[in-house]
């Protein structure tokens, strides 16, 4: 009889990956911060802060290589926004929204591979939940800018950094994943085999 064999569980989240976030949320409100600075020199800021976000995020979702890291690295970066930077509270909505289909994308993708872990490691499967989460958080930040700050927003000029901050997050989703790869926790396909 043809049994199938089940898969492993996923690991989940321990102290070492919640720092592991922790760190990438640091380097994503740092790289926030020169973004803001760069707006004075490029109109389009927020281009800059897609591949900043992109990047941060693959880095995590590579090094930490669990399920929710993308939701301890939101939680994160929003903790640190809000409670060092003085940023509106509705951002901490964001910890709940911006993870939530990425993370849907993560889980389906890791159900289809023989350990659920090589999600992390391979960029074929990762570059869509970095650039998803990136484009959430773009229309967020222009919701909560033309809502709550109620800033004028000129639809052109959005549209044209919308177009330009897509490219920008698969570029920093690309540049996040090799440059943090030789850091990623999950199991080389030896070690699966084991």
């Amino acid at each position: 009889m043809n049994k199938l064999r089940r898969a492993p569980a996923p690991r989940r989240l321990g102290p070492v990956d919640l720092a592991v976030c922790l760190v990438f949320a640091a380097l994503c409100q740092g790289l926030w911060v020169a973004c803001k600075m760069a707006g004075a020199i490029f109109p389009y800021n927020h281009v800059c802060l897609a591949f900043a976000v992109a990047f941060c995020l693959a880095g995590c979702l590579t090094v930490a290589a669990r399920r929710l890291a993308s939701a301890a690295f939101t939680l994160g970066w929003v903790c640190i926004n809000c409670l060092a930077q003085g940023e509106h509270p509705i951002y901490f909505a964001c910890v709940l929204v911006l993870p939530l289909l990425p993370e849907l994308l993560l889980a389906a993708r890791s159900r289809r591979l023989p350990h659920p872990d090589q999600v992390f490691r391979r960029f074929g499967t990762l570059w869509l939940p970095v650039v998803l989460y990136t484009v959430l958080y773009f229309w967020w930040n222009f919701l909560v800018i033309y809502t709550v700050r109620q800033v004028a927003v000129h639809l052109p000029e959005l549209l044209l950094a919308f177009l330009l901050a897509v490219p920008a997050a698969l570029l920093g989703a690309l540049a996040g994943a090799v440059v943090f790869h030789p850091l990623c926790r999950a199991p080389r396909e030896k070690e699966m085999h084991r």
